[in-house]
């Protein structure tokens, strides 16, 4: 081979080598351009992906929102046109009534079927009798009455105590239910205040009622009540509501109200069920309500001694330590010093508006001597009702201070720092 010619070779060869370079670069530049351009695509779609899943959310929830109003929309005109029909009917007496404190007496109860009917005529008969002679103009009321109550707890604490048999209870509701279309007994299962929440809801609805005219109002017993009343108090409805007594204590907060009552003797139970709650575990889920009057922690010290309770070195006829779920006073301890110390309310005005979920305790056993510290430790708290310079409902019998211990030349009230804020609580004859 000529020389000339073998370097003609070697130049081809540079050329082929310097070409097979450029192109293997161009193809890494390519394949790194498509590589980021389809990270570019996936980013784009991911974007877009959420763009959509977003987008059908605000349809679907615009399509719900849609459906909703037209249903809202069929529920007013439904309302309106009930309405309408009102205009022409006549006007509403409602009888409401918390049936865990409301107890029907042991008499109609016990006839069963019978006594549930003769239940609602007596309802019938003395509500309707009350509100024509109020109104004098004449005019036709429809009577309805809706009872709230804990079924099973009821009946369990009625046959506890002897009142009547189960069977003597459910038909009884069934007599008193099929009385009359517009009357009926509803329960509200086991829980707390579950009677109390529908009560109120009802309460509020039907005063602002229009058609409304009066509301026999049957909870008198609880103190639980009295935010709702107060509140139609300051929608000037109170005038639409009567007192339908049960317990012919009034709960001592809803008497400042000044309501209008009726009671019907014939009908409720006038006192408390004294069902003990150590007795029977079938009461565990009972109104308090029915166990104040003889719950455990009301109980004083002659009551525990004459049924035979050893307490502190003093024993009657049976030697036993304590009654299951209560106990007694450190007696090393000043009584206020206990933890949590006694509650006054409880002890000494049978009652306490915060029930279970008192921080004070009501399981205590107190001796007479402990009463009278109780008592006079009490009036050293200021009573609510005067310190806002309200009337006191138990009056001379509040356990509760109206005037200020440390009389007209209290320090504290000088600085305006006293507890006892009310106008009179400073001013002795």
């Amino acid at each position: 081979m000529e020389p000339h010619e073998s370097c003609n070779i070697r130049k081809l060869w540079r050329n082929l080598a310097d070409q097979r370079e450029s192109l293997l670069a161009d193809q890494d530049q390519i394949f790194q351009s498509v590589i980021d351009r389809n990270e570019k695509l996936e980013e784009e779609v991911a974007e877009l992906r959420r763009d959509l899943y977003v987008w059908k959310k605000a349809y679907a929830e615009c399509v719900a929102a849609s459906e909703q109003s037209v249903e809202e929309m069929t529920m007013l005109k439904a309302r309106v046109s009930h309405l309408d029909c009102l205009k022409d009917q006549s006007p509403i007496v409602l009888g409401l009534i918390d049936g865990d404190g409301n107890i029907f007496r042991k008499e109609l109860l016990e006839l069963g079927l019978q006594g549930g009917r003769l239940a609602a005529q007596l309802l019938t008969d003395r509500i309707l009798g009350y509100q024509q002679r109020q109104d004098q103009s004449g005019g036709r009321f429809q009577l309805w009455v809706y009872i709230f109550l804990n079924m099973k707890g009821l009946q369990q604490t009625l046959v506890a105590s002897n009142v009547c048999n189960q069977d003597a209870f459910e038909a009884f509701v069934t007599g008193f239910n099929q009385a009359n279309p517009r009357f009926t007994i509803n329960d509200v299962h086991a829980g707390k205040e579950a009677a109390d929440v529908k009560i109120k809801e009802y309460l509020l609805s039907y005063a602002r009622f229009t058609h409304t005219s009066k509301i026999f109002f049957g909870g008198g017993h609880d103190n639980g009540y009295l935010h709702t009343l107060t509140e139609l108090q300051s929608e000037r409805l109170l005038d639409k509501i009567v007192l339908l007594k049960g317990y012919k204590r009034v709960a001592a907060e809803l008497q400042t109200l000044l309501l209008p009552t009726l009671e019907i003797e014939s009908l409720f139970m006038p006192e408390k069920l004294s069902v003990a709650k150590w007795s029977n575990g079938c009461n565990q889920h009972a109104s308090p309500a029915w166990t104040v009057k003889e719950s455990p922690a009301a109980l004083s010290y002659s009551k525990v001694a004459s049924s035979g309770v050893e307490y502190f070195g003093k024993q009657s006829n049976i030697s036993i330590s304590t009654p299951a779920g209560l106990r007694r006073p450190n007696p090393h301890l000043e009584l206020h010093k206990n933890v949590p110390p006694p509650c006054n309310l409880f002890y000494l005005a049978q009652y306490c508006i915060n029930g279970d979920n008192c921080q004070y305790a009501h399981d205590y056993i107190l001796s007479p001597e402990q009463y009278d510290m109780l008592r006079v430790n009490a009036k050293k708290a200021p009573c609510p009702a005067v310190k806002k310079d309200l009337p006191c409902a138990l009056g001379d019998n509040c356990p509760l201070g109206h005037k200020c211990p440390s009389g007209p030349e209290c320090l504290y009230f000088s600085r305006g720092k006293c507890f006892f804020k009310g106008a009179t609580m400073h001013v002795f004859d």
